[in-house]
């Protein structure tokens, strides 16, 4: 390790520096592109058609998108880890497995937000009582900022 005060430490700039060979990947780059492309041309086809054709071709063209993201970020991340490559396919199924991955994630996320708010809105609803509800309000309410801004 380098004591010496007055030489610069080049070492940490290494990371920086390697994370512009992303830009050389070739097939991050065509999984990217060729997601984007087939996306837009997707949801513009779905725009001619009217609201019905938005609604179901910008949802397809998310998807599509979304997996073109997963599978470039998961040929990327294996570069990262000095790992041998994954075909363009590999990558595209990997991909589409963490879309369901992150949909599963999701959809818990959302179900245990849901389940806070009813719990937020049971315990709100007790501050209501006569006699006892203003006293508990004013305890619980500072509480429950904080702990709604956590959930946050």
């Amino acid at each position: 390790m380098n004591t010496d005060t007055t030489q610069p430490n080049h070492n940490r700039y290494l990371g920086l520096l390697r994370s512009l060979e992303g830009l050389r990947n070739g097939t991050a780059i065509t999984l990217l592109i060729g997601s984007s492309v087939i996306a837009a041309i997707l949801f513009f086809v779905g725009v001619s058609l009217g609201r019905g054709g938005v609604l179901l071709f910008g949802l397809v063209a998310y998807v599509i998108s979304a997996i073109g993201v997963s599978a470039a970020g998961g040929v990327l991340m294996d570069s990262a880890r000095n790992i041998s490559r994954r075909s363009m396919g590999d990558a595209i199924v990997v991909g589409v497995v963490d879309l369901v991955k992150i949909l599963g994630l999701t959809i818990m996320g959302v179900l245990a937000l849901a389940v806070y708010l009813i719990v937020l809105a049971i315990v709100l609803f007790l501050c209501k009582i006569p006699g006892l509800g203003p006293v508990l309000f004013g305890l619980l309410l500072p509480i429950l900022v904080i702990l709604s801004a956590l959930v946050v």
